[in-house]
């Protein structure tokens, strides 16, 4: 499939005046492979989404303009050209199918660079280091969301433990003197389990096992 779609890229080159480029019988067997083997392995890779696949797919073909043109591809991985790829592929790593595909978001971005290489892309390399360098200026204040993002679900996570931690020991400390003791009225019972447990929560949340107010909550139990 790839030499299917490589055949009708290569054959004339516009800059040349009509002259033949390359033909397919001329292309070393060894590039394609290796062109395919790359794209393999993040076309491949389970958590890259597929819309995102498909956009990384169409680049293919300039990738193999690319190894013909520059033999450094495969042994650099800074090559600009690869960087490009590995920098899209470590960007989208948790994006999700439902998020806005505006030209302004990560997808539309992404977007806009494939159809520059694909509809712009022939000899001059520089096109990858710019594009690149496109990419992860706009990346910056994304991380920075990102990271915003992420430590505000943390921030929520601790005080939802916090919370559930506060009121499994309040109930805890109820139920551990209410069977401990011989005989406890219902009345008694009914107001620790029904009123004084949120006593001893509020005061647990408000400064931990050791603070006056958990101690002096926890005397009233005890009396």
């Amino acid at each position: 499939e790839l030499r299917a779609r490589l055949d009708g890229a290569l054959q004339v080159d516009p800059l040349e005046q009509g002259k033949p480029r390359r033909s397919l019988g001329e292309i070393d067997e060894d590039t394609l492979e290796l062109v395919s083997l790359l794209f393999d392995s993040i076309i491949q890779a389970a958590d890259l989404p597929d819309p995102i696949k498909v956009l990384v797919g169409r680049l293919q073909i300039p990738l193999v303009k690319v190894a013909l043109l520059d033999k450094t591809l495969f042994d650099n991985p800074d090559h600009p050209a690869r960087r490009l790829l590995n920098r899209i592929a470590d960007a989208t790593v948790g994006w999700v199918e439902d998020e806005e595909r505006t030209p302004h978001s990560l997808y539309g971005r992404i977007e806009q660079i494939v159809e520059h290489i694909v509809g712009q892309f022939d000899r001059d390399l520089s096109i990858f280091s710019d594009l690149d360098a496109e990419l992860a200026a706009y990346l910056v204040p994304e991380a920075a969301r990102a990271r915003a993002t992420e430590e505000q679900v943390c921030s929520v996570a601790a005080e939802r433990d916090r919370i559930a931690a506060a009121r499994i020991r309040a109930q805890a400390v109820i139920d551990q003197r209410l069977q401990s003791a011989r005989w406890v009225p219902a009345i008694i019972e009914s107001m620790l389990n029904e009123g004084w447990r949120e006593v001893l929560y509020i005061a647990y949340l408000s400064g931990g096992e050791q603070s006056r107010k958990w101690l002096k909550a926890l005397n009233i139990v005890d009396r």
